[in-house]
């Protein structure tokens, strides 16, 4: 049986394209605004033989405090299978079967995956590689899109401190470079929090130093702009 290893990268970096192993995608995240029937996503082969893409679409929600992929068809992709030549290019167009929803934001996945070919080196016999790119899609809201603070809240565990980070609005919020501390000690580092409309994440750090009565945030926004937050700590038992 042929085995295929898919190496899946989930980017949020704040530019225009990303590579991976042969092809590249722009923009790296899709927004759908409710003015609009669909959006598009530039597919470019960015290596020297020939590839086939597949594109599939999954339902992305968080509960728990972690994050949620389901399968879905809420989403219509046009064309969902395609083979591009070295240096073409292929515009991709998401729309949403559904319409824009009337007040929270949608949030989905779109996993552009490159087809291996039978004719194609396998580096063992009977073993392939596929090279999977996943990037966010919103669909905009009919209703107000502001964004709302986010609530952090930290309390004490056995192994150290859960964080639960809540999101109140109607869109989702995002910082990058993220790095939780304590009295100047490094604790944690994410490259990205991400959390949906009417959702929350929950994330354990381990114990801060004694006496600490708080947690430092400090990321970067969507707007480029520094983000930093005092978390207050419960004190300890």
């Amino acid at each position: 049986m042929r085995a295929w290893l898919v190496l899946l990268a989930c980017l949020f970096a704040a530019a225009n394209a990303a590579w991976g192993g042969g092809f590249s995608l722009s923009p790296l995240r899709l927004t759908i605004p409710a003015r609009d029937a669909s959006g598009s996503v530039v597919v470019e082969n960015t290596g020297d033989a020939p590839l086939v893409v597949q594109v599939r679409t999954l339902a992305w929600t968080q509960g728990d405090g972690k994050d949620v992929r389901a399968d879905t068809r809420d989403l219509v992709v046009n064309p969902p299978i395609f083979k591009l030549a070295p240096g073409e290019t292929q515009l991709v167009r998401l729309a949403s079967r559904v319409g824009p929803p009337a007040t929270d934001e949608r949030a989905y996945r779109a996993v552009f995956t490159e087809v291996p070919s039978r004719d194609a080196p396998s580096p063992q016999p009977g073993l392939r590689y596929a090279v999977a790119m996943d990037i966010p899609v919103f669909v905009e809201a009919v209703g107000p899109r502001a964004m709302a603070p986010i609530a952090w809240k930290a309390e004490r565990t056995t192994a150290g401190v859960r964080l639960r980070a809540e999101n109140p609005g109607a869109v989702h919020y995002r910082i990058t470079d993220v790095q939780f501390s304590a009295g100047g000690k490094p604790l944690h580092s994410l490259a990205y929090i991400v959390v949906l409309p009417k959702s929350y994440l929950a994330y354990d750090l381990p114990a801060p130093p004694p006496g600490m009565t708080s947690i430092q945030l400090s990321a970067t926004g969507s707007d480029d702009q520094k983000v930093t937050v005092e978390i207050p700590l419960p004190a300890a038992p």
